[in-house]
């Protein structure tokens, strides 16, 4: 690990504000994760990510689940599980954000995708781990798979 890499993780440990709260969908339909691919003229483009997206002020993190999941997915959230992972991570330099994934159930509907993404798979967690995937993605589906050891 590099000097910068190692300042940086202290700053993480450390530092105490968060300046942004993110939330994301874990949500299996037989047995597979669902994955959203972002769009070619996003941020992050070709990557694959979980459902979701930053907490607006005031919002509590069932309302900004239920507005993205349907946002990103058109999924309608019947019932939020339990908290699967939380990561710290700057979404920009300076801005500590923190991130929390969901396991929910939705209702059985096609998936319509908003403008940020551009595909979509259902995938086992040993597969995703192949694809090019969001770090907050890749943390959350290792957590999974650790769960799914513990059992």
């Amino acid at each position: 690990m590099g000097v910068e890499s190692l300042k940086r993780f202290g700053e993480l440990l450390f530092h105490k504000e968060v300046h942004k709260e993110v939330v994301s969908a874990v949500i299996f339909k037989n047995d597979k994760l669902l994955l959203v691919r972002r769009a070619v003229h996003e941020r992050l483009s070709g990557v694959y990510e979980l459902p979701g997206g930053t907490v607006n002020k005031g919002e509590t993190h069932e309302e900004a689940l239920i507005r993205e999941v349907f946002q990103e997915t058109g999924f309608r959230i019947i019932s939020i599980h339990e908290l699967v992972s939380i990561i710290d991570f700057f979404s920009q330099p300076h801005v500590h954000a923190r991130s929390f994934a969901y396991m929910i159930e939705t209702e059985d509907t096609e998936v319509v995708l908003s403008e940020e993404h551009d595909d979509y798979n259902f995938v086992e967690l040993q597969e995703a781990l192949q694809l090019p995937l969001s770090g907050n993605a890749r943390h959350t589906i290792l957590a999974l798979l650790k769960q799914s050891e513990a059992r």
